[in-house]
């Protein structure tokens, strides 16, 4: 952030408070102490970097500021791929601002800019093309209610920009209260900011260099507001919190109506300079900004935006590094201007005390986020019952409590799902699991399925309804309880495979066909996909008739078919996770499945012939196994392309800082060491 606020201010005060600011907002310390996505403090670090590289890319066009800048770009990308796609609006609107600067020199700064996007594209975005390819396997927010969740995490009102503590807006509703802590700035930065536009003092400043950048510091956070105010819009969003606000206190709505007021006040302000006093742009722009979601229209426009589920992190990934930087230049030059020597000491501290202060009104998050430590003495105690429990097979957990992820390394047993979000699932598992929630027979039918031999209760846990603990109850004995968790027993398990006889064919695709799975599983007839119908194979039951029926065979419309074998593993799995086994009796045939989540680049071999694979009940490994062979493996085998992708990056990762080290320094040849740094350019 002192970097970035060195590229467009010359006062190392403006840099200091800037830096401070940033600091001291309390959205960093929410995301990287209080929330689990502790990896968006990365933002905060690349955020700054890459606008701050922009610049230097330019002005400067050199190498070094080049490579800077895509390695900067790359860093984000590699720590959170989504934020990466979620700044792209705000860096082009950024770019554009800065290109629009380099009167003379912009074709050269364009050209400069996308060698960086090349730089910044090997080293970001190769290494992770096999994990987008995967991702679209994933099922992400499929089932998710994601407009909830995008209304829900949005910026309603203007008032949560001014009041950290939520005294104000009490009472506003859950939608308002339990987020606004992404959108607190405080009193101190916006007071700067709004004098910053308004004094008549400051009006030849806001034409030099310094005032410019302040005003497109403000042009971009209230971009980055607009974005983040999400499908209803910065009105939209006003006017639900109006709607919501029963409970709240009487002297609060015209502060709702005043904040309002005050960001429209603050967006004409900052139109009307930037279009140099042109009053069409200026009122266009501002009722735009007002009227306009513009999030919602973006959706349309690009397509990745439709699965981003919280359209705050528009501002805090870069509206506070630039609300920041914007109230430092303001606040400088208001006391370098405005305020009289003989107060500006007395001044400052009072300004830094009060902006410290909101630092202390988020501290009742930290405290009420706590969880006793006797909850994790008895998950302790649970975890070592798994772990010497006498069924194999994993354990689906009943919580909305992350801390249950914990499970595969304390009781050596794997979960069913990798946390209550479910979002890195495969899709096709994901439509088995939500098909299981239809009725207790479909619940047993997919707890079989996925291999889950014990069902974990956190009996405390806000998001898991006695109910429906209840009704797990009433199906599965307890094998295990204390004070906080219980386990209960599945006698059933299918783990770790077992060989079906009979089957339905289903066409390739069709894991929507989940809930037919599950309700033929009972009957001892198993799904699985084939792009071709034959129905001359022993055990041949039927197929797909339409997308959402069965056509079973007359003989099995009334008897069940041959019982389902359970076929144990070879060895331990956990000496190699891409590695499985299987012993199969030579006088059996039939259809191997496997509790393991279909995944095209698994391979089999049976009896060290090549096989193929196939998707069994909508989301499982499966494969034929004819009469007569012995042995079945399965082996995960990753295309060759993904490695060649990792060492690609790994190699211009390495090559690039290398450059950023050994060429400045005094060992690099003189020629290079110009070239690297624009000296000779320069000279």
């Amino acid at each position: 952030m002192a970097s970035f606020m060195r590229r467009i201010s010359d006062s190392r005060w403006a840099v200091f408070v800037g830096t401070a600011l940033y600091l001291m907002i309390p959205l960093i310390m929410v995301r990287g102490v209080v929330y689990e996505h502790s990896i968006m403090v990365m933002c905060f670090v690349f955020t700054p970097l890459l606008f701050r590289g922009i610049i230097a890319v330019s002005e400067d066009r050199t190498p070094a500021e080049i490579v800077l800048l895509g390695i900067a770009a790359a860093g984000l990308t590699l720590s959170y791929f989504k934020v990466s796609i979620i700044l792209l609006p705000v860096l082009i609107l950024w770019s554009w601002f800065v290109l629009k600067r380099q009167e003379g020199h912009r074709l050269d700064a364009f050209k400069a800019l996308l060698i960086a996007l090349g730089v910044s594209f090997i080293c970001g975005l190769v290494p992770v093309l096999s994990g987008v390819v995967d991702f679209s396997n994933a099922a992400g927010l499929l089932f998710d209610p994601i407009e909830g969740w995008k209304h829900h995490y949005s910026f309603k009102t203007a008032l949560s920009l001014w009041d950290p503590s939520g005294l104000l807006y009490r009472g506003a509703g859950q939608d308002v209260e339990s987020d606004a802590a992404f959108f607190h700035i405080g009193a101190v930065p916006l007071l700067f900011l709004s004098f910053g536009l308004a004094l008549p003092q400051l009006a030849e400043w806001r034409k030099t260099r310094s005032g410019l950048w302040f005003l497109i510091l403000n042009a971009s956070w209230l971009i980055s507001i607009w974005f983040a105010a999400g499908p209803a819009g910065i009105l939209g969003g006003h006017l639900d919190v109006l709607r919501q606000s029963q409970q709240i206190s009487d002297a609060s709505i015209p502060l709702l109506w005043l904040s309002f007021a005050w960001l429209g006040w603050v967006a004409w302000l900052t139109a009307i300079q930037l279009f140099n006093k042109r009053l069409v742009p200026a009122l266009i722009s501002t009722a735009l900004f007002l009227l306009l979601p513009i999030f919602h229209v973006t959706e349309f426009i690009m397509p990745l935006f439709r699965d981003i589920r919280a359209p705050e992190s528009f501002f805090s990934t870069s509206g506070l590094c630039f609300i920041a930087g914007a109230a430092a230049l303001a606040a400088v030059e208001i006391f370098t201007v405005c305020i009289s020597t003989n107060y500006r000491k007395i001044l400052a501290v009072v300004a830094g005390i009060i902006v410290a202060g909101q630092l202390f009104s988020m501290f009742g998050i930290l405290t009420s986020r706590f969880l006793p430590n006797d909850l994790f003495k008895e998950y302790a105690a649970t975890c070592q019952f798994l772990k010497t429990a006498p069924l194999q097979g994993r354990v689906h957990a009943l919580s909305g409590r992350y801390f249950t992820i914990t499970l595969p390394q304390l009781a050596g047993r794997s979960l069913d799902t990798e946390s209550a979000a479910r979002v890195m699932q495969m899709k096709w598992i994901r439509h088995l699991e939500v098909a299981g929630n239809a009725s207790a027979d479909a619940q047993r039918a997919y707890l079989n399925l996925a291999g889950v031999a014990y069902i974990l209760l956190d009996k405390e846990d806000p998001f898991s309804p006695k109910q429906m603990q209840d009704f797990y109850r009433s199906i599965y004995p307890v094998a295990f309880e204390n004070r906080s968790f219980a386990v209960l027993e599945n006698q059933n398990t299918l783990y770790p495979a077992f060989l079906a006889h009979d089957f339905v064919v289903l066409p390739t695709g069709s894991y929507a066909l989940a809930p037919a799975a599950l309700q033929l599983l009972p009957q001892n007839i198993v799904t699985v996909e084939q792009a071709a119908v034959n129905q001359s194979m022993p055990g041949f039951a039927g197929m797909a008739n339409g997308t959402n029926q069965i056509a079973l065979l007359p003989s099995f419309q009334a008897r069940a078919g041959e019982p389902l074998v359970r076929i144990p593993l070879v060895g331990n799995r956990t000496d190699d996770y891409q590695r499985m086994s299987y012993q199969v009796s030579p006088s059996a045939s039939g259809w191997l499945v496997v509790s393991e989540a279909y995944h095209p680049d698994w391979t089999v071999s049976v009896d060290g012939h090549p096989a193929e694979t196939t998707r069994a009940e909508a989301a499982l490994l499966g494969t034929y196994v004819p009469a007569g062979s012995h042995e079945v493996v399965f082996q995960f085998k990753a295309p060759a392309w993904y490695s060649l992708c990792l060492a690609i990056g790994a190699l211009s990762w390495l090559v690039a800082l290398a450059a950023l080290l050994y060429l400045p320094s005094k060992w690099a040849p003189e020629q290079w060491r110009k070239w690297w740094t624009g000296e000779k350019a320069q000279g």
